[in-house]
């Protein structure tokens, strides 16, 4: 036998070796194609997953609207109570500023209640030092008028009588008025103003003088108090 023979004759035992039955073929496809889409899910899987992935994300929808209604209902502005001190120079004005203010910001009633309590104790701060300086500058006027030439020196008490007769005369001052008018002057110390004591002290003894004068001219007299006021 030459040597090409032999060679044929191992190639064609190579090539019956290789051969594949029709049932292997079958059984080597059919294990490929599962091994190739071992990662892939058949149609069914596929939407039972969308469908599950659907109902999860619902659910959550559901769970975030319950979460804001509950968290919505928390930051409803509650009813508010609030208060001023007793005798507060303060009206219900500054009251409802203040309780319009915490309901735009959400605040609670404590809260508040210590914005109200810091309006009015910086207004009553205000008050109080108004009044310190009222007294001040009554203080400097007093001293004013008591140094005077004519109403102070030796003089003063005299002319404190006298600017006070007016206010104690009914017809410039009612009965029902006198205790408010009393305190009016005490609170302002208006009186003590230099003007205004003048003013008073000149009226009270004009009050004072009820001379009249006689003669050949007609009789005159000085005009009474209501006159210097009125007029005739």
């Amino acid at each position: 036998m030459s040597k090409e023979t032999v060679e044929d004759v191992k190639d064609n035992e190579e090539a019956i070796e290789q051969v594949v039955t029709p049932e292997e073929a079958a059984e080597k496809l059919f294990d490929n194609s599962k091994a190739e889409g071992a990662d892939v899910k058949p149609d069914e899987e596929e939407v039972k997953e969308e469908d599950q992935k659907d109902a999860d994300q619902s659910e959550e929808s559901t769970e975030q609207a319950e979460e804001q209604e509950e968290t919505t209902e928390e930051k409803k502005p509650e009813e508010l109570e609030l208060s001023l001190s007793k005798d507060s120079p303060l009206d219900q004005g500054f009251i409802d500023g203040v309780a319009e203010f915490a309901k735009e910001n959400e605040l609670s009633n404590e809260d508040a209640q210590q914005i109200l309590t810091h309006k009015e104790d910086a207004v009553l701060d205000y008050i109080e030092d108004g009044k310190v300086k009222l007294n001040s500058q009554a203080d400097v006027w007093l001293k004013e008028i008591k140094s005077d030439p004519v109403l102070g020196g030796d003089n003063f008490e005299k002319s404190q009588q006298m600017a006070l007769k007016p206010l104690n005369d009914p017809r410039f001052v009612r009965e029902e008025d006198k205790q408010e008018m009393n305190k009016f002057l005490a609170d302002t110390r208006i009186v003590d103003n230099p003007l205004v004591f003048r003013l008073f002290n000149s009226v009270g003894m004009a009050m004072s003088d009820d001379t009249y004068l006689h003669g050949t001219k007609p009789v005159t007299r000085k005009p009474t108090a209501e006159e210097l006021f009125y007029g005739k």
